[in-house]
């Protein structure tokens, strides 16, 4: 008998245990429409970057809290297959074991096949440059010299077990071994009771988690003792012990377990997670169990600040409509079909009926519940439960409730209030026959109510006179009117909060003014109930989920997907005393532990420095210094950014030495046109529900440009220096070769003139005109031949001092050309016209010519010109803007178009001369100095020369 009771105690203990209230864990799913390849994921590991590395049917992929990315290089031709093991070594190296494809080590899109071949990899670790395979023999393989060793032959209980220490452990049979660095097994401990052991888990500090067929254990080093005693047909394996002590398990098709405080919760039946094969179950770093199934994908259980009563906890009372709170730290909920009372955490219905609606509730005192109902039966079933409660129930024929001063206020529509006093009726105001606005909300304060109806919302006094009214109307030049419904109201210190459908709107409750609203950067649609706590925040309730209004942002907390029990929220109430936020739907009820949300509130993602490129070359990093860049680069600076313990959208902040450079979804910001000198950049990181990361930094120096250092700018006023010593030597030479070249040209005009004055004092001239003289004496005109004795003597002077000018008057010019005419005229004794017309516009007095340009084509026109019957000659000077013009014209025979220096056959010497004289002062004086013959006279007669001379005006 006594066996027998030593033997049923257990068993009773463990069923107790396996029957309690299930803990509520809130989980988020990942499988294939999430990003999953394959629903058969078989391993997982946190690497040091913060990731997830998951093995997959389908290969292995990297989670990084929002998107799954394929880890499989098949850019580099490698096919990993089935991914069965993955692992981490202490270098950041990873390492995959595949189904039927060997052994695969590398970083991040860079696989590569180590050549290793084996079965199945069920465990795979590294550790001194050994891989540990567990396949179908335990073998050890040194990647130094590529040697192969096997530990043990294999069978199908063995093990081999990494700790995150590097050690290893070997379970076979009923045996744990651990590994030495040198490979060697030796047996550490032994199951007591011959059992094999089902799983193991080393500890941080040595110690080893262990379960076995009907138990969990833990072994110190010395002891082996007993945690939890279970039914021996549970086969616990998956061991894992989170931070806070607690220890999961699964068993095979029957979910997932947590021992805590001796007692075994059954997660996998209570969330519809009893059918699981669990393959392992890990603690990451910020405090989140990650569960990976064969089938079923993986799941996220995180954080028990939220607790779930729904139809599976005992509620089935259909839509909440309202929650009170007792004095006492107790909730009352009013529901469809039943009130409950929450106690404790505990929820109890009090299989109250109500056969049409439970609109509102008011706590009148201690014992006394008011509830407004559309029910007419005189009789509720259930009613003696409450009384069980402690509370009377009192039902009214009403929408809404209030009280004050111990005055219970009753609304049904409007424009009718019924007050309350110790059960007696005192008021009942009833004003028009209008019965359509319902009162959806009524609200005490001090001696006025406020009504919130389906049209807006009205303020009376308590014998029911009107003070304000809101509500939609026919005035059209009313511009503080409420179109839509009020759905609750609430007093914060001096305003009254008026929730509507996409709204909350603020009313001054001194002067009635209606203030801006308070949600305008989100309005949401289907709002339904709102509650503030102790920290200010506001908390709204709407169809889509649970919203919190903080820091002028309004924020979507929580809905189905991440553990309310349904995102069709109908009422809060928040409890002071417990720090509670009860929460209703319609489907059930959450508690939310306001200090254990803050806490996973506070718990930041990470973001780190990732890639960099300038002008879209890579940077290499280091602690994450950039090198020197130029003023004129294009920064472009990646962030790697993760929060495990919230999936959801990432919003990045950016600042740029201290100076805020706004918010971004991106993850890489272009810096551009930066200025030269020192640089930091920052990049933080938030969740819509988390505070934002510590920041990563990136330190970068902008280059002064080469042309804005002080190098080049001694560098530029050497060159400058330089440049214009050159430049200055330059000119000197050049003006020293512009005096010779202009010393040359005087030279060769005054050689020139000198070989024109020969040319001029030819021996036949001056022979012809001494001859003439003679004649004349002989014939005894001694007058005619004393005025031409004189005219020569004064030409030769006159032509001795133009030789050696360089410009002449044109009066000089003029004279000299008369006496010489007069002198060919007396010497040939012939007679004709002659003409000298000087323009006015010249003043032949300060006007300067080059000397004895016109001679030699006057002494032409002389010699070759006379031979018509009436020869005429005829000078004439004009002034053409800033230049002479001299022509001289004859009626002579003209000139031989093939040469035009050439008349008769004779080639006059003195025009060459002439036109070399002419070309050497353009050159001189950088002015044109030219001369044209022309055949034909102006008259347009085929006969007679004229020659045409430009000379700049001196």
């Amino acid at each position: 008998m006594c066996l027998m009771v030593k033997w049923l105690q257990p068993c009773l203990l463990c069923l107790l245990s396996l029957c309690a209230n299930a803990q509520h864990f809130p989980f988020v799913h990942y499988g294939t429409e999430e990003g999953l390849p394959d629903a058969n994921v078989y391993d997982l590991i946190e690497t040091k970057e913060g990731d997830l590395l998951i093995a997959t049917e389908r290969g292995a992929v990297i989670f990084d809290g929002l998107s799954f990315v394929n880890f499989d290089a098949r850019k580099e031709h490698v096919y990993t297959g089935s991914i069965i093991r993955v692992f981490q070594d202490d270098t950041g190296a990873v390492w995959l074991g595949s189904h039927k494809n060997g052994i695969f080590t590398g970083q991040r899109n860079r696989i590569s096949s180590t050549g290793i071949f084996t079965p199945t990899a069920q465990a795979l670790a590294v550790r001194n440059q050994k891989i540990y395979i567990h396949g179908d023999k335990i073998q050890t393989i040194d990647l130094q010299n590529n040697t192969i060793k096997t530990l043990s032959e294999s069978n199908s209980t063995d093990q081999l077990i990494a700790g995150k220490d590097q050690s290893l452990y070997l379970l076979h049979g009923r045996m744990v071994s651990a590994i030495d660095s040198s490979g060697i097994a030796r047996k550490i401990l032994s199951h007591p009771d011959g059992m094999s052991f089902i799983s193991c888990e080393p500890q941080q500090n040595g110690n080893l988690l262990l379960s076995a067929a009907g138990g969990i254990m833990m072994w110190d080093g010395n002891e082996l003792a007993t945690l939890a005693t279970l039914p021996e047909e549970t086969q616990p394996n998956n061991l894992h012990q989170d931070r806070m002590g607690r220890i999961w398990f699964s068993d095979q098709h029957s979910g997932i377990y947590v021992l805590e405080h001796g007692s075994i919760h059954n997660l996998g039946k209570n969330l519809d997670l009893d059918r699981l094969t669990v393959t392992k179950i890990m603690e990451g770093s910020r405090g989140n169990i990650w569960v990976t199934t064969k089938g079923s994908g993986i799941y996220r259980f995180h954080h028990t600040y939220l607790r779930c009563f729904d139809q599976k906890e005992g509620y089935d009372g259909g839509i909440i409509h309202r929650i009170v709170n007792t004095a006492d730290g107790r909730a009352i909920i009013a529901a469809n079909e039943d009130l409950y009372l929450l106690d404790k955490s505990e929820l109890n219905a009090a299989g109250f009926t109500c056969c049409i609606l439970n609109q509102d509730l008011t706590i009148l005192d201690s014992s006394h519940i008011a509830m407004a109902t559309h029910d007419r039966s005189k009789s509720y079933p259930g009613e003696e439960n409450l009384e069980a409660f402690g509370f009377t129930f009192k039902p009214y024929l009403a929408y809404a409730t209030a009280i004050s001063d111990s005055t219970l206020y009753l609304s049904y529509y409007a424009n009718l209030i019924e007050s309350r006093k110790s059960e007696e009726r005192n008021i009942l105001i009833q004003e028009g026959e209008d019965f359509t606005h319902r009162t959806n909300c009524l609200l005490a304060d001090s001696n006025r109510l406020w009504q919130g109806t389906s049209k807006g919302l009205r303020l009376v006094d308590t014998n029911g006179n009107v003070l304000k009214d809101w509500t939609l109307g026919n005035d059209p030049n009313r511009s503080d009117q409420m179109e839509l419904e009020v759905k609750e109201l609430m007093v914060v210190e001096n305003e009254v909060w008026v929730l509507q459908d996409q709204q909350v709107l603020r009313v001054h409750r001194t002067n009635f003014q209606v203030l801006e609203p308070m949600l305008l950067d989100r309005p949401v649609t289907g709002m339904n109930a709102m509650t503030i706590d102790l920290d200010g925040r506001l908390w709204i309730g709407s169809t889509s989920g649970l919203y919190c209004f903080e820091n002028d942002s309004l924020q979507l907390l929580l809905h189905q997907n991440n553990g309310l029990v349904s995102s069709y929220v109908t009422s809060l109430a928040y409890e002071p005393t417990a720090n509670q936020m009860l929460i209703g739907t319609n489907k059930g009820l959450n508690t939310l532990n306001m200090a254990q949300w803050q806490a996973h509130k506070e718990e930041k993602p990470e973001v780190n420095v990732g890639l960099i490129a300038a002008d879209s070359d890579t940077l290499h990093l280091s602690k994450s210094e950039v090198p020197r860049i130029s003023d004129r680069a294009l920064l472009k600076v990646h962030f790697n950014a993760r929060h495990l313990s919230e999936a959801g959208q990432l919003f990045y902040r950016y600042t740029l030495d201290g100076v805020d450079l706004g918010l971004s979804r991106e993850d890489h910001i272009n810096l551009s046109s930066l200025e030269t000198g020192e640089h930091v950049l920052q990049a933080q990181v938030k969740t819509t529900n988390s505070d934002w990361s510590a920041p990563a930094t990136v330190s970068f120096q902008v280059a002064r440009p080469w042309y804005r250092s002080s190098l080049f700018f001694a560098s530029l006023a050497f060159s400058a220096l330089a440049i214009g010593l050159i430049v200055r030597l330059r000119i000197q030479h050049q003006s020293h070769q512009q005096r010779v070249s202009m010393i040359e040209a005087r030279l060769e005009i005054n050689r020139l003139q000198q070989r024109s004055l020969q040319a001029l004092m030819r021996p036949h001239f001056s022979s012809n005109v001494i001859a003439a003289v003679r004649q004349s004496l002989k014939t005894d005109d001694r007058l005619s031949a004393d005025t031409a004795m004189s005219q020569l003597s004064q030409l030769m002077r006159t032509n001795l001092e133009m030789a050696q000018a360089e410009t002449v008057s044109i009066q000089n010019e003029v004279e000299w050309l008369k006496t010489y005419i007069e002198l060919e005229r007396f010497a040939r004794g012939a007679h004709w016209n002659f003409e000298l017309e000087v323009d006015s516009a010249l003043s032949i007095h300060q006007v300067h010519i080059p000397p004895m340009l016109i001679q030699p084509f006057v002494e032409n026109a002389i010699v070759h010109g006379m031979s018509s019957a009436e020869p005429w000659l005829q000078i004439q000077f004009t002034r053409v803007k800033e230049t002479c013009v001299v022509v001289v014209t004859d009626n002579g025979p003209g000139i031989n178009p093939d040469n035009k220096q050439e008349q008769h056959g004779h080639t006059s010497y003195s025009i060459s001369l002439v036109q070399e004289r002419l070309a050497m002062l353009t050159q001189l004086n950088n002015k044109p100095f030219t001369c044209e013959l022309r055949s034909g006279r102006p008259d347009g007669e085929a006969f007679g020369t004229e020659v045409t001379l430009t000379l700049p005006l001196n």
